[in-house]
C-alpha cells in the first residue's frame, strides 16, 4: 500500500507541473487576442482581413484548387503577406480609404496629411497637432473650442454613394460647447455628436433625425463609428457598442468634410469640440461597411 501511494503521489506532482507549466506557456506565449493567428481563404474566393490596423480583401485566384493560408499571429506577419502576396492573389483596400488622419507631427504643427485617396484636410481657428496627449503615434489633433475644425470642400472624395464606414478616436475636455459636433459631412446632418444637457450623451444624426443616444465620459479617449450597408442600413458604435440603427439612408453626396464642429458653425464657439481628435479612418464602396454588428473589436493600434 505504501508504493502505491507513493506513486500517486508522484503521478499527483507531476499533474502539478504539468499544469504549472501550461499556465506559463499561456501567459508568455499566447498570440495576442486582438488578431486571429491566421485565416484560410478558398480557391476562388474573397476574404475580408481586418487586423492589426490594416483592413485588405485578400483573393485566392492561383487556380490550384487549395485553400490559402493568411498569416495575422503579429503585425510584421500581416504586413509582410500585404505586401508580398504569393502569385495569384490579389490585396486590395477594403472599399476606398478616401481619409487616414493621423494627426501625427511636432507640438503645435499645423500640417494634416492624408495618404488617403482624398486631400488632405486644412486647418481652421488654431486646429494643431499635439504631442501631450494622443491615442496612437506622435501626437493628435488639439481643437481649443474658439473656432478650431479640419475641413476639406468642393470635392467628390467624401461622397459617400452607397456603403461607407468613418471612425474616430475622441477625447472630450470638460469645458466644452453643451452640443459638439465630432463628424459632419454636409447640410444634411450627417455626422455623429455630444450632446451635454443634463449629462454626456453620444448620438449620430441621419435623415434629418437625431439618433438613440448613450452616455458618455468626458475627459477619456473613446472610439466613435458609424457604418452604412449597401441596403441604407446605417449603424453608431460607441466603444465597440452599437448605440443606435436607422434604415432607408442610401446617399451621403455632400462634398464636404468637418471635423471638430458642425459644418454650418465653422469658425465659432457653438457646437465646437475642445479636446482632440485622432485616428481618423473613413471607407467607401464595396467592402467599407466593416461594423455591421451589435458588437465590434475597437481598433488596438494606428490604421495603415
Amino acid at each position: 500500500m505504501e508504493g502505491l501511494y507513493q506513486d500517486m503521489v508522484k503521478i499527483y506532482c507531476k499533474f502539478l507541473l504539468l499544469a504549472a507549466l501550461a499556465a506559463f506557456v499561456s501567459v508568455f506565449f499566447a498570440p495576442d487576442a486582438r488578431a486571429a493567428n491566421s485565416y484560410t481563404v478558398a480557391d476562388g474566393a474573397t476574404v475580408t482581413i481586418d487586423e492589426w490596423g490594416g483592413c485588405r480583401r485578400v483573393t485566392n485566384n492561383h487556380a490550384s484548387n487549395k485553400s490559402l493560408f493568411v498569416p495575422t499571429k503579429t503585425l510584421t506577419e500581416w504586413q509582410t503577406f500585404v505586401n508580398n502576396p504569393p502569385a495569384g492573389v490579389s490585396v486590395a483596400t477594403c472599399g476606398e480609404m478616401t481619409l487616414l488622419l493621423h494627426c501625427d507631427g511636432t507640438d503645435g504643427g499645423t500640417t494634416f496629411s492624408n495618404p488617403g485617396t482624398g486631400p488632405a484636410l486644412s486647418a481652421g481657428g488654431n486646429t494643431i497637432t499635439d504631442t501631450g496627449r494622443k491615442k496612437f503615434g506622435t501626437a493628435s489633433c488639439y481643437f481649443d473650442g474658439a473656432g478650431d475644425y479640419l475641413y476639406s470642400d468642393n470635392t467628390s472624395y467624401w461622397d459617400q454613394p452607397g456603403e461607407f464606414m468613418i471612425e474616430m478616436w475622441v477625447y472630450v475636455a470638460s469645458g466644452s460647447d453643451p452640443l459638439v459636433g465630432f463628424v459632419d459631412l454636409g447640410p444634411s446632418g450627417v455626422g455623429m455628436f455630444l450632446e451635454m444637457t443634463g449629462g454626456a450623451n453620444f448620438r449620430g444624426h441621419f435623415n434629418g433625425t437625431y439618433q438613440t443616444s448613450t452616455s458618455f465620459t468626458k475627459a477619456a479617449w473613446h472610439h466613435v463609428a458609424f457604418s452604412r450597408t449597401s441596403g441604407g442600413v446605417i449603424r453608431t458604435y460607441l466603444d465597440g457598442t452599437e448605440v443606435s440603427q436607422a434604415s432607408g439612408y442610401t446617399s451621403a453626396e455632400e462634398g464636404g468634410m468637418t471635423l471638430g464642429t458642425y459644418r454650418n458653425q465653422r469658425g465659432t464657439s457653438t457646437y465646437a469640440l475642445t479636446g482632440w481628435i485622432d485616428e481618423v479612418r473613413m471607407l467607401r464602396g464595396t467592402g467599407s461597411a466593416l461594423y455591421t454588428g451589435n458588437t465590434i473589436s475597437v481598433p488596438a493600434e494606428a490604421f495603415w
